[in-house]
């Protein structure tokens, strides 16, 4: 997964991305001395706290523009998806008003 990715939970949001790598060179790149997984980060969020996060994001980190996947938890218990959906469609709201392109993906 090269663009950022929320997973959306009925208490708080998950956010997954991919730090540019800060090394210009292709020396070396996926072996031992610049792993991929050294550079991924994973936020836990508030709903109120999203858009200081997307704003946040470095311009590297979205390698195909401004494209974020978002998709349901997985963890979140079936009493809790419907506040669970009430969350995607509120974060999918303020993703669009930031003018961030959202990809809906299925939750389990």
């Amino acid at each position: 997964m090269a663009n950022p990715y929320l997973a959306v939970g009925p208490d708080t949001i998950t956010l997954r991305i991919l730090q540019p790598d800060a090394n210009p060179s292709s020396v070396g790149q996926g072996t031992l001395l610049r792993l991929e997984a050294a550079r991924r980060q994973e936020l836990q969020l508030r709903l109120a706290d999203l858009n200081q996060a997307i704003v946040a994001i470095p311009a590297g980190a979205w390698r195909y523009g401004r494209v974020i996947a978002v998709a349901e938890s997985p963890l979140a218990t079936a009493k809790d998806r419907p506040m669970v959906r009430r969350n995607v469609e509120a974060v999918i709201r303020q993703l669009n008003d930031l003018g961030v392109v959202v990809e809906e993906w299925p939750g389990r």
